[in-house]
């Protein structure tokens, strides 16, 4: 054999074992979402808002036909987030009255939500409102389906007010 195949192969093997590393990690999910895993979704959420990252915030909502929040499915939420957090200097999410119930395969997050737009001379509120987020376990492709993992995804839940009437859809 060439040294060409032999770097081919190699390359190949190691793929192959990152891959299977990949797949063996990403079972590790719990299979009940404890208090303190629901805490730890709004943080990352609140850090992402304050970064502008949409895509992050959209992580945690599970893409399939039929869920909806606040009335939108999950397209429709990601430009809605993506154009108010674009509109804002500085966002900022605070959180307070967290509550948590279930776990087990299902649970809801309730929190109240104030979005802050801090800019130097000023502050203003965009948003304020009780939020209600369902979450369930679900199976989540990865590497263009070539395997899936049962994760903790938003399936439903009230934004406090109705989101079909902002923007255009």
């Amino acid at each position: 054999m060439r040294k060409s195949s032999w770097v081919i192969i190699g390359i190949c093997l190691v793929m192959l074992f990152g891959l299977g590393f990949a797949y063996i990690a990403s079972q590790q999910s719990p299979e009940t979402l404890t208090r303190e895993d629901g805490e730890k979704i709004i943080k990352t959420m609140q850090e992402a808002a304050a970064h502008r990252n949409t895509g992050k915030i959209m992580d945690y909502v599970y893409v399939a036909p039929g869920t909806k929040v606040g009335g939108i499915n999950a397209d429709q939420l990601r430009v809605l987030v993506a154009r108010a957090l674009h509109q804002m200097e500085h966002p900022r999410a605070d959180t307070s009255n967290f509550a948590f119930s279930g776990g087990t395969g299902e649970a809801k997050i309730e929190f109240d939500l104030i979005v802050h737009s801090d800019g130097p001379d000023k502050d203003s509120v965009p948003y304020t409102g009780h939020i209600t987020l369902n979450l369930k376990r679900v199976e989540v492709p990865h590497l263009f389906g070539l395997y899936q993992t049962k994760e903790w995804r938003i399936v439903g839940g009230d934004p406090g007010r109705d989101l079909s009437t902002l923007g255009d859809w």
